[in-house]
Order: C-alpha cells, then structure tokens, then sequence
C-alpha cells in the first residue's frame, strides 16, 4: 500500500485546532471567511452552553439547594469549573484559558441569579462576537 504523507500544518492551522479540524483549508482562507465560519458557531455557543450551563445546571444545583446562599456559591462554582473544562481542548495555553474561562463563568452565573438567563446569554455571546471580532482584525 502506498501512503500519503499528511501534509504539514501551517502555523495558523495550529492557533485553530477546533476550526481547522472541522474545515480543512480554514486556517489559510481569509479572515473575513474564518468570521463567516465561526461566526454561527459562536451564537449557537452563547446559547447551548448557557442554557446548559447556567439554566440547567446552575438552576438544578440551586433547587437541590433550595436557594440557600451555600448552593448559590456550590452552583456557581460547579458550572463555572464545569464549564471551563468544556474549553480546555481549543487553547494551547490551557491553564491561563481554564482561569480566564473559569471566572468569566462565575461572572455569568452572576448574571443569571441576578437578571436572569437571557443576560448570561447576551453576554456570552458578546464576549464570543468579540473574539470573532479580534480573529478578523489580528488574522488569528
């Protein structure tokens, strides 16, 4: 049998695990396509993760506790941590994005107790259309 050899990754391919393993060629299209791409990705992101996360999980933890402060602070660091581990797999530095994911997730679930689900959502989402934002303008 005669193999092909992979061909090598180029530097950018490998700043995007994620996108260029589901888009081949990805890493090297423009980046107004990368935006294009990514951009469903990260609304469907926003809302699936915060209405597992901070919906469903978050408000189980807390119905378990019956709202008492002690599973307000359980809930939000069990989703939180939860959470961030879900986004360990598309960083190559991942103890500084487990940190940084780890307490913007406190943040939400601050967000959710106080204004409800929709905000956690609505700034989730901001936070993901700005990376896309940055991914446009650094050609990241």
């Amino acid at each position: 049998l005669l193999s092909r050899s992979r061909p090598a990754r180029s530097r950018r391919a490998a700043r995007t695990p994620a996108l260029a393993e589901y888009f081949p060629g990805l890493a090297e299209a423009c980046p107004s396509v990368r935006v294009l791409v990514a951009l469903p990705m990260g609304i469907y992101a926003a809302l699936a993760e915060e209405i597992v996360f901070r919906g469903a999980l978050l408000g189980f933890l807390l119905r378990v506790g019956r709202e008492r402060r002690g599973a307000v602070v359980v809930g939000a660091l069990v989703t939180s941590i939860a959470w961030a581990m879900l986004h360990l797999g598309a960083t190559d530095m991942p103890l500084l994005k487990l940190v940084q994911i780890f307490l913007l997730g406190l943040g939400l679930a601050a967000l959710t107790r106080r204004w409800g689900l929709e905000a956690a959502i609505m700034a989730h989402l901001g936070t993901n259309l700005a990376g896309l934002a940055g991914m446009a303008v650094l050609g990241g």
